[in-house]
């Protein structure tokens, strides 16, 4: 439950299941922490029932996922749950497929991004995918948050007649009042990300190097924390001349981003590997025009030359080429802007919709 796009996902279905309906709700978790924070204590306030797992982890430990699994078939058999949830990958896979070797009668899956991609290797790809697969003959309903992921799931052969699509919501009325940020003579280019690997802090990094001696009334906002915040602070060191230029706001809560996002004039993604990340739709839902990067749904909202930009990941030439467009023709950049936000509301981002659709699946399931 570290501070990211999947748990605030599963922390908001925890938050509308404790509304809307009497069930006595669990929450099984790892007890992985870092520096990108921590959604537990959120969790516990709503009410609901805390599991920790001792052995669940992130990264794949043979001996530790054996007896995670073996933890969650106790845990599922002992509690005798009505219906299993799982998110992400590893624990989807193992959770599934505990739930339903404990009879638990019914089973469901969000998937909120794949852990086999272009940038693994071939051979865990192919163990990822066969995990998938296996995993998905135990349960009765796939989440995708979006349809990309959902398509490449069902060309891995994992779920295709149980799959749907329901959009990972966000407090979106929060983010449709932010106002157009006042004029100063400065353009503020915001980075909202966990500072983890893959998610496009060092390109971020590159593209300021690039962009800032010829861009003198450019500025960065940086908002995140995480394992490559001493990267941050060495790029830092080692540029003094822009130490004013390049600010940090660093963990920021779910209910903050908001009030970073009125400070920015554009948003940047450079992630190398997404489902699709939350800051996007939050981004077009404020008014932000965004570049970002073509990996996973991201191009589901992201259209290049209509409501922002898109770019290949690791194009730094394309990314740098993008801020200064948006830059230079601000009204363009607003009209990018404008477009992107009737995207995201055609779309349906509010995060009581998803809770919704999410409860309306349990009551498919028989959950009454």
């Amino acid at each position: 439950m570290i501070l990211g796009g999947a748990q605030e996902n599963t922390l908001l279905t925890l938050e509308g299941l404790r509304r809307d309906t009497p069930w006595e709700i669990h929450l099984a978790y790892g007890l992985e922490t870092g520096m990108e924070g921590s959604l537990v204590a959120p969790a516990r306030e709503l009410g609901v029932v805390l599991r920790p797992l001792r052995f669940m982890r992130r990264d794949l430990h043979p001996l530790d996922d054996l007896r995670a699994y073996l933890e969650l078939k106790t845990l599922f058999r002992r509690e005798r749950y009505a219906l299993v949830h799982t998110h992400s990958s590893k624990a989807g896979v193992l959770g599934r497929i505990a739930a339903r070797r404990a009879g638990v009668p019914h089973v469901i899956h969000t998937i909120h991004g794949l852990a086999f991609d272009e940038w693994r290797p071939a051979w865990r790809n192919a163990i990822y995918a066969r995990a998938e697969r296996l995993a998905a003959r135990h349960c009765d309903a796939i989440v995708s948050v979006c349809d990309t992921m959902g398509r490449l799931a069902r060309e891995a052969g994992a779920g295709a007649e149980i799959m749907r699509t329901i959009p990972s919501g966000f407090a979106f009325a929060d983010f449709l009042r932010i106002p157009p940020r006042p004029p100063d003579g400065r353009f503020v280019v915001g980075v909202i990300a966990r500072m983890f690997p893959f998610k496009g802090h060092e390109e971020a990094m590159l593209l300021a190097e690039r962009v800032l001696p010829e861009l003198n009334d450019v500025d960065f906002l940086i908002v995140g924390d995480g394992p490559l915040r001493g990267a941050w602070d060495a790029w830092h060191a080692r540029h003094p001349e822009w130490r004013s230029r390049v600010a940090f706001a660093g963990r920021a809560a779910p209910r903050d981003v908001p009030a970073w996002l009125a400070k920015m004039d554009f948003v940047v993604h450079l992630s190398w590997r997404e489902a699709l990340a939350r800051v996007i739709p939050q981004a077009f839902a404020a008014g932000r025009a965004v570049c970002a990067t073509d990996v996973g749904g991201t191009g589901e909202l992201v259209v290049h030359g209509r409501t922002g930009w898109l770019v290949p990941a690791g194009d730094l030439a394309a990314a740098a080429q993008a801020l200064r467009e948006a830059r230079a023709d601000l009204a363009a950049t607003r009209e990018k802007a404008e477009a992107g936000k009737h995207a995201v509301e055609e779309k349906n981002y509010d995060a009581r919709t998803m809770q919704r659709r999410i409860l309306d699946l349990y009551r498919e399931m028989g959950m009454r």
